[in-house]
């Protein structure tokens, strides 16, 4: 896979040889253990436009 980007910095290309096709393990997706997942509050609802 090659992947070439342009811009102000410059021109950049990067090329990954070792891919490697199909599924991932599902093991990338697990959390790893003792890290303790945290969720974020609920968003508070919108106030009520001016009268």
């Amino acid at each position: 896979m090659l992947t070439k980007m342009s811009g102000p910095f410059g021109q950049m290309t990067q090329a990954c040889h070792s891919a490697v096709p199909g599924e991932p393990h599902p093991a990338a997706f697990q959390i790893p253990p003792g890290y303790k997942v945290i969720l974020a509050p609920p968003p508070k609802p919108p106030a009520p436009p001016p009268l």
